[in-house]
């Protein structure tokens, strides 16, 4: 039985050393991982999808970079990963960035 949900599990093992509550443990964090793995490579493909529609060239780790950071900003993706510092630039009052923010200096 699951010490946290309490729900019964039933698990093949042929550890018989090992306490009921401490396979499950071990499944639990296996699980955890698989979980995480799971999310990464969605989210990897996610970004791969958007630099294929994005005519300017980036790395993939810039373009993580990138989308991580301007995750708060309300943009129009393509446009912005196309010409970040226009699109980034024309989204403020008077053409700068609040104080504190992001500021882009991309080559």
């Amino acid at each position: 039985m699951d010490p946290h949900t309490r729900k019964r599990w039933q698990l093949l093992t042929n550890n018989m050393e090992l306490k009921d509550s401490e396979i499950v443990e071990i499944y639990r964090r296996r699980w955890q991982i698989e979980t995480q793995i799971w999310v990464v490579m969605i989210a990897n493909l996610l970004v791969k999808l958007v630099k294929a529609q994005v005519n300017r060239m980036w790395s993939f780790s810039n373009l993580v970079s990138l989308l991580r950071h301007s995750l708060g900003y309300y943009y129009d993706l393509v446009p912005f990963l196309e010409n970040p510092e226009r699109v980034a630039a024309s989204s403020f009052v008077g053409g700068r960035s609040p104080p504190g923010q992001l500021q882009l200096n991309l080559v």
